[in-house]
């Protein structure tokens, strides 16, 4: 995310945020992984879950509204 902010041109700068946006995605999958083996407390994963969400919902900002083809 940090490399995609110091792009000028906007739709770098979306392509970065967009890759940011699926590492945050497959961040849930690994936690939700933690969490089966029992790995993390329930009150560990709720609270990282709710972060990663939370992130996930600022890049979509960041990436703007969708593409249209």
């Amino acid at each position: 995310m940090g490399e995609g902010a110091g792009k000028t041109a906007k739709a770098e700068k979306r392509r970065f945020y967009e890759m940011a946006r699926g590492s945050t995605t497959e961040a849930v999958t690994q936690l939700a992984v933690m969490r089966i083996r029992q790995l993390i407390s329930a009150e560990d994963y709720r609270r990282a879950r709710g972060l990663l969400v939370r992130i996930a919902q600022m890049l979509s900002r960041l990436c703007g509204p969708p593409r249209t083809t």
